[in-house]
């Protein structure tokens, strides 16, 4: 027997489908109506005679069992909501647990547009930058253009990419990074590498940008390789060696012939042109010499085809559809120093201003640690203490070398990290003589007894807010630049918050010194709380999604860098979001003039371009000596700064000072105009959103949309004796009643006796998402098919003979299961996409009067029956049909019938290779006949 692929099989008293496989000798076998995860494969070598599959027809419907027509459309919707390779234009869609967004769509339309895949996705935070490349991958893996491929990522980002590949996609990848490599190589089979043994993969950048194992990754990484936050990854300006390493890393791959990748980033422009250039040569070698605002229309055209940069007004209604991001109140607050804290503050700042001038050789070194010393402290006493004391401690021989570039990176918010340790190597990177040591002790004991909200008015104002925004339902991120300080806030917190939530709130600190795993489960674990305060340092503050259980964010800690207050926002602010409205405050000392400063010239201007326009814009990478000459200014002349925070207009007196102003706010204009100038070129609207609407709306038909979900719950759980209620002013959510579930129903679905449902996400925190994917789903499907065809008392109907007033002629509806095949030409293999369609035909099949999926579809839903039959007569008139559909005009009918199919799926797959040349895609034979799932015989009403 030759086994095709699509045709169906018997063997071992079961029915499969019989799918492509690589190899000859290995039968793939897939349960007919089951699912990939009961496929098997048989070694055709040691099959023996007994087991050989045997040729199946599925069974026409029985002219001895009639049912209510009215249920046919639950039966329609079980069957193609079971379908994981459906015929729509996307070969994975059946296999996603979400129904993408319109806009989430156009990377993936420009890579299938391409040969190989390059594309630059520079979306702003929390649009679904992650879900985009994702669905790139698991298009491009389901129609079997690649067989595997790589994550790169920052550390820290590992998991969360690992539980979106699994949760969303379902594809189980392994991490790979310093702690796992041990347990994946104890894995893996003798003299075998671990790039090219897992298919799938997610690796820490940090750990294959090593000497060690950087070429070996170079040589065998998979045919796709994802790099997120690619910024990172760009040529670096100066002679900074982490991202040298990263960038030599991932430039070398992107000029392996026929590699195919994916750049991600929220911030691909950073104020240095050969950066970004960089970054556009790894797209195209041709495109590293490209500068934007000087390039003609045919280059910008050529570049759109590989970069896309959004903003979330682009894609906020997009194509008609409404994609729900949440609004955004924003405010300042004030807090004023305590008396205590202010004297300490200004005699430190007066010391701070010694220190500098006394050592003329040293004096930027002592720079440096005069501004670290005075971050701690502004930062909290525990900091501050820690900070003086290492200082005031420390030996001789025991001192830091650290060179300037080093200690303004650790001291300023550097994009490249985001460390939470006290700059200890700065502040103790100089000799203290005992008479300066004593003075640093004295100053460490004073700000030790202001630890309390009685002396520390800052951490009391946080309280204070923390309790009012719980009162009104938020639960909060508060943002510390420290790790000594994120513990302080915590434990401040916890201890005096109003007396209403000190046994209800749960408050926990998650800093650096946890691994990546442990902050993940802290995180999930707070978030199961009522009421729930994270108290976090930056670690937390890029590319972690944060919006399933918090919904306000606080900046304890004023950052030093604009593009720090978009990312720290962004974990809550975000898609996915389903609280309508979050808040987030900038709190600030009064009197206090490097907050002063800091919030004039960075973050209100940044803060108002991004009002006006609606662009994050980034801070440039020259920020670091931005930030230095206005910060050293304000360090030698503190006076010079009018620190009346109650005027909106700050004054600047000193000249020096004004001058560094001035050069940050003529920074931050370059940027806005480059980043509006770029992103109306880089918007994709060249993109027709019809072009998308047509094909969304294609695969809602073929797999079912999530109404169609919903629809199909409701009905089934009529039919079957299932209590669904709507939730009073909810009309999109729904209890369902689980104790009159089936026990294999019930394990699927949380252990409570009701539950909330809803069908379309996002969904409020006390909803169970229920997606066309979900076990539940697919479960319910079985369980409507298996009484379909196997219970004789079943109520749903595969065959069914009524009276109507919508004909008047004989009409016969039919439901069909129809396989496709269609061949890759180059990579000689084969895809098996299920589908189910809706035909019918006018009098008798000789006639060719025959009905479309639409035509047929729209009777089903309007037909009611007007007068009662006999059994004998139902049987009459379907005993004649079944004859007639035997008949050889009818063969052929179907025939071309599913060769049409055959051909329309052909060319939604080679719709998108128009641009390079199309033609990827050819028919095979048609798999027949098409499953007769149901017949439906319409008399005209008497």
């Amino acid at each position: 027997m030759d086994y095709k692929p699509g045709t169906l099989v018997s063997v071992r008293n079961r029915n499969w489908v019989v799918q492509p496989s690589n190899n000859e000798q290995l039968l793939k076998l897939r349960p007919l109506g089951g699912t990939e995860t009961e496929e098997t494969g048989i070694y055709l070598p040691l099959l023996d005679a007994k087991d050989r599959p045997k040729p199946f027809q599925f069974p026409l419907p029985s002219p001895d069992k009639f049912g209510d027509i009215s249920s046919t459309n639950v039966l329609y919707n079980a069957i193609r909501l079971s379908f994981r390779n459906g015929a729509g234009p996307f070969r994975s869609f059946g296999k996603l647990s979400f129904r993408p967004r319109a806009y989430q769509l156009v990377p993936l339309i420009m890579a299938l547009r391409q040969e190989k895949t390059r594309i630059l996705i520079a979306d702003d935070v929390g649009i679904g930058k992650t879900i985009e490349a994702l669905l790139v991958v698991k298009e491009k893996l389901e129609r079997g253009d690649i067989d595997s491929f790589s994550v790169v990522c920052p550390p820290h980002l590992c998991d969360q990419w690992a539980k979106e590949l699994e949760e969303k996609f379902n594809i189980d990848p392994v991490v790979i990074r310093s702690e796992s490599i041990s347990y994946l190589e104890r894995k893996m089979p003798p003299d075998t590498i671990i790039f090219n043994y897992f298919p799938y993969q997610v690796i820490s950048i940090d750990y294959i940008k090593q000497d060690k194992y950087r070429q070996t990754f170079i040589n065998e990484c998979p045919e796709m390789v994802v790099v997120d936050e690619a910024h990172t990854c760009a040529e670096p300006p100066g002679e900074h060696r982490n991202t040298q390493m990263r960038h030599s890393l991932i430039k070398d791959i992107s000029n392996k012939e026929g590699q195919e990748l994916l750049l991600l980033t929220a911030t691909p422009h950073r104020g240095f042109e050969t950066s970004f250039q960089s970054i556009l040569g790894m797209l195209k070698p041709e495109f590293s010499d490209v500068e934007i605002a000087n390039s003609d229309q045919k280059t910008r055209r050529e570049l759109a085809k590989y970069f896309v940069q959004r903003r979330r007004g682009d894609v906020t209604k997009w194509m008609g559809e409404e994609t729900q991001f949440p609004d955004r109140d924003f405010e300042e607050l004030e807090y004023q120093l305590g008396n205590d804290y202010q004297v300490l503050f200004t005699d430190f700042l007066g010391y701070a201003k010694e220190m500098i001038q006394a050592d003329t050789e040293s004096k930027h070194i002592h720079y440096w640690t005069a501004l670290g010393l005075l971050r701690g402290i502004i930062s909290s006493p525990t900091a501050g203490v820690s900070m003086l004391r290492k200082r005031a401690n420390k030996k001789e021989d025991e001192l830091d070398e650290v060179d300037d570039e080093t200690a303004k990176m650790l001291v300023l918010d550097d994009d490249e990290q985001d460390e939470d340790v006290e700059p200890t190597a700065v502040t103790s990177s100089l000799e203290v003589k005992q008479a300066e040591a004593q003075r640093l002790r004295n100053y460490a004991n004073r700000l030790e007894d202001l630890g309390k909200p009685s002396k520390d008015n800052k951490v009391k104002a946080a309280i204070d807010i923390v309790g009012e925004w719980l009162q009104d339902g938020y639960n909060p991120i508060i943002f510390c630049r420290y790790i000594s300080t994120a513990h302080y806030v915590a434990d401040q917190i916890r201890d005096n918050l109003p007396s209403g939530y000190i046994r209800d709130t749960e408050v926990e600190s998650v800093t650096s010194e946890l691994a990546d795993e442990q902050r993940k489960e802290k995180v999930e674990a707070l978030g199961k709380q009522k009421y729930r305060v994270l108290v976090a340092t930056d670690c937390l503050s890029e590319g972690i999604n944060l919006q399933d259980h918090f919904t306000a964010v606080l900046h304890y800690d004023l950052p030093w860098n604009p593009n720090r207050i978009e990312q720290r926002e962004g974990r809550v602010d975000r898609f996915g979001q389903i609280a309508p409205r979050v808040k987030t405050a900038l709190l600030y000392g009064g009197g206090n003039p490097i907050d002063a400063t800091v919030l004039k010239v960075l973050l209100r201007k940044a803060r108002q371009i991004k009002k006006d326009t609606g662009i994050s814009i980034p801070f440039p990478d020259d920020s670091k000596s931005i930030m230095e000459a206005v910060l050293n200014a304000v360090l030698l002349n503190p006076g010079s700064v009018n620190t009346d925070m109650s005027q909106l207009q700050l004054g600047f007196q000193n000249e020096v000072v004004k001058k560094g102003a001035d050069q940050a706010s003529l920074a931050i204009e370059r940027a806005k105009s480059r980043e509006e100038a770029t992103r109306s070129i880089f918007a994709q609207r060249a993109i027709k959103p019809e072009e998308i609407k047509e094909y969304l709306v294609d695969s809602d038909e073929a797999l079912g949309s999530p109404a169609d979900v919903e629809k199909f719950v409701k009905d089934a759980a009529d039919y079957i004796g299932i209590e669904l209620r709507p939730v009073p002013n909810k009309s999109d959510q729904y209890y369902l009643n689980t104790t009159q579930l089936s026990k294999r129903l019930r394990e699927l679905l949380p252990e409570k006796e009701k539950i909330k449902v809803g069908f379309e996400a996002p969904l409020p925190e006390d909803v169970y998402y229920l997606g066309r994917n979900h076990p539940f789903i697919e479960q319910l499907s079985q369980k409507i098919m298996g009484l379909t065809f196997q219970d004789e008392e079943s109520p749903f109907s595969r065959m069914s003979v009524v009276r109507t007033d919508q004909v008047d002629v004989k009409t016969t509806l039919l439901l069909l299961r129809v396989r496709n095949v269609i061949s890759k030409k180059k990579r000689n293999n084969e895809l098996v996409a299920e589908e189910m369609v809706l035909w019918g035909y006018r009098g008798d099949p000789e006639d060719e009067d025959f009905l479309n999926h639409d035509h047929v579809k729209e009777l089903l839903n309007k037909v009611k029956a007007v007068a009662n039959l006999s059994q004998q007569e139902k049987k009459y008139f379907a005993e004649a049909e079944l004859r007639d559909f035997k008949s050889e005009k009818m063969e052929e009918s179907l025939k071309e019938l599913t060769r049409e199919r055959t051909e329309e799926l052909i060319e939604a797959h080679d719709q998108y290779h128009e641009a390079v040349g199309g033609g990827r895609y050819t028919g095979v034979e048609p798999v027949l006949p098409p499953d007769v799932m149901g017949m439906y015989i319409l008399l005209p009403a008497v």
